[in-house]
Order: structure tokens, then C-alpha cells, then sequence
């Protein structure tokens, strides 16, 4: 019985511990859509602000031909520059 209760006491502040950690945290920011056209095709991603300088990319390119290239990457505030990194996967 004691072990039970040890257990359940233990259980308890470790809830305790993550919930405080999950309701302290930042929420991430949408910033919206960007869309842009080039030769190559159309572009429209969704940015969100996760704080601190970092952002989070995600969406689509088009293609001429019809095809869809699903895009996702990050951005990254450096003093006065910005770090982008991307990768797309291009659909069947």
C-alpha cells in the first residue's frame, strides 16, 4: 500500500511538472501566405513564427506541367541577415 501510494504521489508531480511546462510555453505565430510566380511555376507558403528568430515554412509549387512539388523549410534571423533552408518532394 505504501508503494501505491508513493507511486501515485510521484505520478502526480510529474504531471504536475509537464503540464507547468506545456501552459509555459510560447505559441507559434501565423504569419500568413506568400505566393509568387516565376517561369518555374507558382509558390505559395505559409509562414510561422515559432519566436526567437526561427519560422517554419510549408506549402506547394505548381509546375507548368501540371505537377505539384510539396515544399517545407525553415527561416532563421541572424543578426541582419535570413537563413532559409527548403526541400520539396515532387508529386506523381
Amino acid at each position: 500500500m505504501k508503494a501505491l501510494r508513493m507511486m501515485t504521489l510521484l505520478t502526480s508531480a510529474a504531471a504536475f511538472l509537464i503540464w507547468g511546462q506545456i501552459s509555459s510555453g510560447e505559441a507559434a505565430t501565423s504569419l500568413g501566405e506568400f505566393c509568387w510566380q516565376t517561369p518555374g511555376g507558382t509558390t505559395k507558403l505559409a509562414v510561422t513564427d515559432m519566436g526567437g528568430g526561427h519560422f517554419l515554412l510549408n506549402g506547394r509549387s505548381t509546375h507548368p506541367d501540371g505537377t505539384v512539388t510539396a515544399e517545407y523549410g525553415s527561416a532563421e534571423v541572424v543578426g541582419a541577415s535570413v537563413i532559409i533552408s527548403g526541400t520539396g518532394t515532387r508529386g506523381s
